[in-house]
């Protein structure tokens, strides 16, 4: 048996709303974030969700930091600003 060590890292990404094709709980995160620290000084208290995006004939998908709530706000600010642009 061998003894691996996930590694997780944060970076910042740019997301098209309109390729946005879910958002749910990330609750394997979740669950391992309350157990340890995924990452070195980020908060056991944050949550994470998993994003599914359309990306050329298939489908990607991205854990984010942030809640549900907090994320879906964010694309439907997004949206709601495209829209808005274009009136």
């Amino acid at each position: 048996m061998v003894k691996l060590t996930e590694i997780y890292s944060l970076r910042e990404i740019a997301v098209n709303p309109n390729h946005v094709v879910f958002a749910k709980d990330s609750e394997t995160l979740n669950s391992k974030s309350k157990i340890s620290q995924l990452v070195e000084g980020l908060n056991r208290d944050v949550s994470f969700t998993q994003v599914g995006i359309t990306a050329g004939s298939g489908q990607r998908i991205i854990n984010v930091v942030g809640s549900l709530q907090q994320i879906l706000e964010k694309i439907y600010l997004e949206l709601r600003y495209e829209i808005c642009s274009i009136c």
